[in-house]
């Protein structure tokens, strides 16, 4: 495990870095306007429309982007579809996050073709990977707060894979946060449920990482040189860490579909859906 205080040292050195570091955060805020941040995003970024309309907003005013973090997320114990038709807790976990990427990618390539740090970290579920519904990969039909949870968090190992392959200055982290102190992801679920979830973060406090510790921890895999794209363990080109910064293992049904063609068979579908997305609101 990364100790604390190694990681504020590497931390502290940023300041020393390039001068020109552009990095887009897709993601919501603690602090002052809390709430109303959350639910913008929720609203926002769920809809691919709007995630394209960011991008072009972001490669107009900057020639490069060394940071791409995506960490918007919402949990739903029901599926609710977008004006797009795709699930809101799946759009923010998986599709508007590939979306944000594919879009920016040639902004990351630019930076990277420079020899400056060209990454991509996705804070989701790394290590967690479960089933792939084949004949339904939006959900529509096996919808369950875990299903979804599940299939994203693989899907995004597979396209990050996808990803990795073939773009090789560009460096993609898909990232577990451990569990954390004070979150607001439990909002969903109504007033009952985020109170015990509350007293149970409570009691848990031995357990469980500070925002503040996850912060520290995600700006060093951000940008720490331990993570360029070259220094990824095979038979993988990008990395699936956990909160503390070690690979996590290859789960055999991720191996497996790593191996069986579900890689492409996910990337194809992906892609179909920006495809019909972009027809939608052409």
């Amino acid at each position: 495990m990364l100790d604390l205080q190694s990681i504020r040292e590497s931390n502290s050195q940023l300041r020393e870095g390039q001068p020109e570091f552009v990095a887009v955060m897709g993601g919501a805020t603690s602090g002052i306007g809390e709430a109303t941040c959350r639910e913008l995003v929720r609203n926002d970024v769920a809809l691919l429309e709007n995630v394209d309309d960011v991008c072009k907003r972001i490669a107009a005013e900057a020639g490069h982007v060394n940071l791409l973090f995506l960490s918007a997320n919402v949990l739903r114990t029901a599926r609710t579809p977008t004006s797009e038709g795709i699930d809101q807790m799946m759009a923010l976990q998986y599709y508007s996050r590939v979306r944000f990427i594919t879009n920016l990618l040639p902004s990351l390539q630019s930076a990277g073709s420079k020899g400056e740090l060209a990454r991509v970290v996705s804070v989701l579920g790394a290590g967690k990977e479960g089933r792939i519904f084949h004949n339904d990969l939006l959900l529509e039909q096996n919808f369950s707060l875990s299903n979804c949870a599940s299939q994203a968090m693989c899907m995004t190992s597979l396209a990050f894979e996808h990803l990795a392959e073939e773009n090789g200055v560009v460096s993609f982290l898909h990232v577990s946060p451990g569990v954390l102190r004070r979150t607001t992801i439990t909002a969903g679920f109504g007033r009952v449920v985020s109170a015990v979830s509350r007293v149970l973060m409570t009691l848990a406090i031995p357990f469980t990482v500070s925002v503040e510790e996850s912060g520290e921890r995600h700006l060093y895999f951000s940008t720490k040189k331990s993570y360029e794209p070259t220094r990824a363990q095979p038979p993988l080109r990008s990395f699936r860490l956990d909160f503390k910064g070690q690979v996590c293992p290859i789960p055999d049904l991720l191996a497996q579909y790593l191996k069986d063609g579900t890689q492409d068979e996910v990337w194809s579908h992906t892609t179909d859906v920006f495809t019909s997305m972009g027809r939608k609101y052409a």
